[in-house]
């Protein structure tokens, strides 16, 4: 009778334990979900975004690299992109 209780005892407390960790698991798995901040897209200041005509990216008109060109304005998003251009330009 006496190993009965104990197996009973012990079939309790694994249900417990199981019961424990799976809880646990699934608060650790929230929290790291929650953790990595939700990437919102990105607005430009003033609302406008222009491309770059040697890289083909949006980028904020109001922080672009500036270049005025045969007369025609350009934006571009880094001066390394602006000598591409016109590089490219030059070449051909």
């Amino acid at each position: 009778m006496r190993n009965i209780v104990i197996l009973v005892l012990i079939i309790v407390a694994l249900a417990i334990v199981r019961s424990l960790v799976s809880d646990v698991s699934r608060a650790v798995s929230k929290a790291m979900k929650s953790d990595k901040p939700k990437e919102e897209p990105k607005q430009a200041k003033q609302g406008r975004f222009v491309r770059d005509p040697q890289t083909g990216a949006y980028v904020d008109e109001e922080s672009a690299v500036h270049a005025e060109i045969d007369g025609k304005a350009y934006c571009f998003e880094s001066t390394e992109s602006r000598d591409a251009f016109l590089r490219s330009r030059a070449r051909g």
